[in-house]
């Protein structure tokens, strides 16, 4: 990622009003008597600095990180297999001995039910519900969250086709764009959804179109939408080498 990319990231920020708090208040704090443009050119120019010295670690850290990553899985797969071997070993000899009558596998049922046992809420039915939309959008990302280590990062995309809607579907575009090209490290999960299916396949299909290669390997990228959509959103994470989830709108 260049030096003008970071400093794009962190201008779109500043666009969004996505801050960091604490970057924002040193240098309010050190030019407290300058005007908000001058605190704002201040902002991004430290905040791209940071975005450099992160992205640097976590290129410098990523084989490392993927490399434990693949280990620790690999070791708790090989438990988990000769556990469910010896379970099944055991229970077939106990059949044979006649103590344990066969089993018979009861169909699969969807279940819409959080892991806490909770049941799934429906999507919102207005479209400009934000804070129903964002809560729905939350609890079906931890609904998904299996294996992921870290708090998800969350993407609304706005529906709509007038002026505000669309610019503000640019500003989601550009910081998902941002992340994609700066890389995240395994066990971080990427969730984006909206009202609009379509509009935020769309916006996950631009994000990876020019990702490197086996980038995203150990991350997690979750489209809720419709399946009519999962497709084209699939095949443009699968050079990412992301683990790709799908979870349906209800």
């Amino acid at each position: 990622m260049t030096d003008k990319s970071f400093y794009k990231v962190a201008a779109d920020e500043v666009t969004a009003g996505h801050l960091d708090e604490a970057l924002w208040i040193k240098v309010c704090a050190d030019m407290p008597g300058a005007g908000r443009l001058s605190q704002q050119a201040k902002y991004i120019q430290l905040r791209a600095q940071e975005l450099a010295v992160e992205a640097a670690k976590r290129k410098a850290h990523v084989l490392a990180h993927t490399a434990k990553w693949k280990a620790k899985k690999f070791v708790k797969e090989a438990i988990i297999f000769c556990f469910l071997f010896a379970i099944l070993a055991c229970t077939f000899v106990l059949i044979n001995m006649g103590k344990l009558p066969p089993r018979v596998s009861a169909p699969m049922v969807p279940q819409v039910t959080m892991p806490n046992g909770r049941a799934l809420r429906a999507k919102p039915a207005n479209v400009t519900d934000m804070q129903g939309w964002h809560a729905y959008l939350s609890q079906v990302a931890h609904a998904h969250m299996d294996g992921v280590q870290n708090t998800p990062y969350m993407y609304f995309v706005p529906a709509g086709d007038d002026s505000a809607a669309v610019a503000a579907r640019s500003h989601v575009q550009n910081i998902l764009n941002g992340v994609v090209t700066v890389t995240l490290l395994p066990g971080n999960m990427i969730c984006v959804g909206g009202p609009d299916s379509s509009k935020t396949a769309d916006v996950i299909v631009a994000a990876f179109k020019n990702v490197r290669p086996g980038s995203f390997d150990g991350v997690v990228v979750l489209f809720i939408g419709d399946p009519a959509d999962r497709q084209r959103v699939e095949d443009a994470v699968s050079s990412s080498r992301a683990e790709f989830r799908f979870a349906s709108m209800l």
